[in-house]
């Protein structure tokens, strides 16, 4: 039988969560930094209604086509990946976010963090940027009860429009979103709706898929990594045809430059090496970025044995010598697509 969603009682539960549902009204942040309000607190007796059990896994209950589990090792995964970024680029951001987030004499500044997950990301910012208002969003209350008090955490899904009234915020920052939107077109029309003129979006999304490091001296990723590849092509057909997810990881610089909205628009992709390395701070960042694939193996391979396309001992080939290499091979990399730019 699955257990309610509390820490105290089920090991792979998400720790302390977040009381705040969208009412469905419209929220505004006013020129002096008060926001209307239109959330509701969410009952005790209504978390688990925002969860399902499913092979030893916690997943959201709601029609979200959202892969991932929600549960306490998925969060951990979302922990060292944040880690991992922070310091392959030496702070939580990129662009140029201390400009845009100068204390304003005239008004508070906000925030706006989407897909928020565990909430790591707002809560580091909001202790950086403490005169700064943060607000994030996920579709399940999976982030702490229990924030900074510039830092609030609601429920929303990331396909409907924002309850919030244009130009309400300074940033929107965007990151691991592409397993959970349906159309990024409309999403960046709504995030542009909400920024404020000369605001700033700033996006990161994880190329779903193994990589050779440029440096690495191997030609040929299919030779080097063959199970790797063989498990990427595989979670990758199955999310597009079982699922109808397509990640659009390397769509957001196009999209954003294929309209009037967005100007100084910046874009880079960076890999990003998994396992052993000799050096700082590429070794501790290659660890890092190891442990978080191990447990998106763990994440992700329910929906091959959901899918029913694959025997157990295809599975078990491609998920075992998955590990082998990644954990043995040099060179391997993921790679991390970012994008930034200013409303007009």
């Amino acid at each position: 039988m699955s257990q309610s969603p509390n820490h105290s009682t089920i090991s792979n539960s998400p720790p302390d969560l977040i009381t705040e549902v969208d009412n469905g009204e419209d929220g505004e942040i006013s020129s002096n930094g008060e926001e209307s309000p239109s959330v509701e607190e969410l009952g005790s007796d209504e978390f688990p209604l925002y969860f399902t059990e499913r092979r030893g896994r916690l997943f959201h209950s709601g029609s979200s086509v959202y892969p991932l589990p929600v549960d306490t090792p998925e969060q951990e995964r979302q922990t060292i990946l944040h880690e991992a970024m922070r310091r392959l680029y030496g702070a939580n951001y990129i662009g140029p976010v201390q400009a845009v987030l100068a204390p304003n004499p005239h008004r508070e500044l906000a925030v706006l963090d989407v897909c928020t997950g565990n909430g790591r990301w707002a809560l580091d910012m909001a202790a950086e940027f403490p005169h700064v208002r943060f607000i994030g969003f996920d579709h399940v209350p999976i982030a702490t009860r229990y924030p900074l008090p510039n830092v609030r955490f609601e429920i929303h899904d990331v396909n409907t429009p924002f309850r919030w009234s244009d130009q309400s915020f300074d940033i929107v920052h965007l990151r691991a979103t592409s397993l959970a939107v349906h159309n990024y077109q409309v999403l960046l029309q709504e995030v542009a709706r909400v920024l404020r003129r000369g605001g700033l979006l700033i996006s990161y999304e994880w190329d779903n898929g193994i990589h050779l490091e440029p440096s690495s001296g191997v030609l040929d990723i299919m030779t080097h990594a063959p199970s790797s590849c063989r498990f990427f092509n595989a979670i990758n057909a199955t999310l597009s045809s079982r699922l109808g997810i397509s990640p659009a990881t390397t769509l957001i610089g196009p999209f954003l430059r294929a309209t009037e909205e967005w100007v100084e628009v910046t874009t880079a992709m960076r890999h990003v090496p998994i396992g052993a390395r000799e050096l700082e701070p590429d070794r501790t960042i290659a660890e890092l970025n190891l442990g978080a694939q191990e447990r998106y193996l763990n994440s992700i391979r329910h929906i091959l044995e959901d899918s029913e396309d694959w025997t157990d001992e295809d599975l078990e080939s491609m998920a075992s010598g998955y590990l082998e290499e990644i954990r043995s091979k040099s060179g391997l990399a993921s790679v991390l697509h970012t994008a930034h730019a200013r409303r007009t």
